[in-house]
């Protein structure tokens, strides 16, 4: 970092926001499509498979059909954890495995995950006899269903989402937070803004999601870059304030933030 910059960042407010802010409704505020290239590849994979089941003659072209099934398996995991910089969220302790991350974020059941695992490890028995019809059509329609939960995921990169205190569809929320993650170095540098209650913030670590104030702002008043004690306590605890800065969570807050991420609804 700039040691202009780090000096400014040295010098700002640092505030921190109430844990309670987990609990509000996610949802996607924009996102990016230009990585959607190849995102139904995997299902020209599934199509040979699914044919392959309707027309074998032989059941030793089931090892086809199964290894097809992997290539689906394979090819949408490794999308997303290109995608979305999946080894850079290593060192927030998220697993390291593609699969374990997935299920770790929510982006796949543990069944599903068990059933993934079953058909890599038939695949690579290959002396072993294949499964049965009725198998290879379970593990295909696993398949498909793993597919279709991670479509949303693999066609749309969003780069911002909010988190809003009792959100009701249609209508605006008094208060809200956006996070913007980034675009090609996602959770390198995460800002935030948006406006809350004065009760969510503290000058004192009450909580692990500390940010760096860039600029504050009381309602029907100027914006500030800093504030100090005596002005927050002296605010109503329902007093709408506007907060901009630069995140500073601690490595667990992050976990809960990228989940929060992808559990976000994705109007897009």
């Amino acid at each position: 970092m700039d040691k202009k910059v780090e000096q400014a960042y040295k010098e700002m407010t640092l505030l921190y926001l109430k844990d309670e802010i987990f609990s509000w409704y996610p949802r996607t505020e924009s996102g990016d499509y230009a990585k959607q290239d190849g995102w139904n590849r995997p299902y020209d994979y599934l199509d040979i498979a699914y044919k392959i089941i309707e027309t074998h003659s032989s059941s030793f072209e089931l090892i086809d059909c199964v290894s097809n099934l992997k290539r689906a398996i394979d090819h949408r995991i490794k999308k997303i954890s290109t995608d979305y910089q999946f080894k850079s969220m290593n060192r927030f302790g998220l697993p390291k495995e593609s699969l374990q991350k997935l299920e770790a974020l929510g982006l796949a059941k543990p069944a599903i995950i068990k059933t993934i695992t079953s058909i890599r490890n038939v695949v690579e028995h290959q002396f072993e006899d294949p499964p049965g019809v009725d198998r290879c059509s379970e593990l295909a329609d696993f398949t498909w269903y793993f597919l279709k939960s991670t479509d949303g995921v693999s066609r749309n990169i969003p780069n911002t989402f909010l988190l809003s205190n009792d959100f009701v569809s249609g209508y605006d929320d008094e208060f809200w937070l956006c996070f913007s993650i980034g675009d090609d170095k996602l959770w390198q540098g995460v800002s935030v803004y948006g406006w809350v209650k004065a009760s969510h913030l503290s000058l004192q670590q009450t909580s692990e999601l500390k940010i760096n104030l860039e600029t504050l702002q009381i309602r029907g008043e100027s914006e500030r870059t800093e504030i100090d004690h005596q002005v927050l306590a002296g605010l109503n605890g329902d007093a709408p304030l506007f907060v901009r800065g630069q995140c500073c969570f601690t490595d667990s807050a992050y976990v809960r933030l990228i989940h929060s991420y992808f559990s976000a609804d994705r109007h897009l």
